[in-house]
């Protein structure tokens, strides 16, 4: 027998391998009984109606009566969770529904274009006063030139020369901590609004703007509570966490 053959039987030695301590005898590895534990697939829905007419269906009673009870689980703001509790010799739970966001999201952090930022902001946003007063900055500055941004790190002021000789000059002070509206979770509640800081970057050769996030991430557990309140608003026989 080559040398191949003699490390396969000492692993396997190795691996059936049982210390005793005191009255007590442990395995050096996790080992797990290996039956037949069929679960059901997973339904994807793109809504929380979608997860809440699963919950209503007779399917669902079905599986409530064999398996015990459910819950439903919110684990973001772009993910929520119909499951089984505990159930069987094993205590699994089922992931019955999940309901995943799909629907476009602004890249904050990003620097784009003026007049790419003003789409984005049109098609991601919640129109409000501060929205509006963002988007009339950003337009401006793409139709002017000679641009010169003044930033003390609060605030952004821009001299915007006016015509071909440049003789007429005019200062817009930026919008720069503003409160808007973003679409970042459920079309089925309200979105959550939240502090964001707006900055622009310019040269000669181009303009970009951004927002910045500026709440330390305070938006998502205040979505987390207004996921759970229209659940139970709709659908309340199933206990809800966050």
């Amino acid at each position: 027998m080559d040398g191949t053959g003699i490390n396969a039987i000492e692993k396997l030695v190795k691996q059936s391998h049982v210390i005793k301590v005191g009255d007590e005898h442990y395995s050096v590895h996790q080992l797990k009984r290996v039956y037949d534990d069929p679960r059901p697939q997973t339904i994807e829905v793109r809504t929380l109606s979608g997860l809440v007419e699963f919950a209503k269906s007779k399917q669902c009673e079905a599986l409530q009566k064999e398996k015990e009870s459910c819950l439903i689980h919110v684990v973001s703001h772009e993910t929520v969770r119909l499951m089984t509790t505990p159930y069987g010799e094993a205590r699994n739970r089922d992931i019955l529904v999940v309901a995943r966001l799909d629907r476009p999201a602004f890249q904050f952090g990003e620097w784009k274009d003026p007049e790419e930022f003003n789409i984005a902001l049109s098609a991601m946003f919640t129109p409000t006063d501060d929205l509006q007063a963002v988007m009339a900055y950003a337009g401006k500055i793409t139709i002017d030139s000679g641009i010169l941004i003044e930033d003390d790190g609060i605030t952004q002021h821009a001299s915007v020369k006016r015509g071909v000789s440049g003789g007429l000059i005019e200062k817009k002070r930026a919008p720069s901590r503003v409160t808007l509206k973003p679409h970042r979770s459920f079309a089925e509640i309200d979105q959550v609004e939240s502090d964001f800081i707006f900055r622009v970057r310019a040269n000669e050769e181009s303009i970009r703007c951004a927002l910045f996030e500026a709440d330390s991430g305070a938006w998502k557990d205040e979505v987390a509570k207004r996921i759970k309140a229209w659940i139970w608003d709709h659908y309340f026989d199933v206990p809800v966490i966050i």
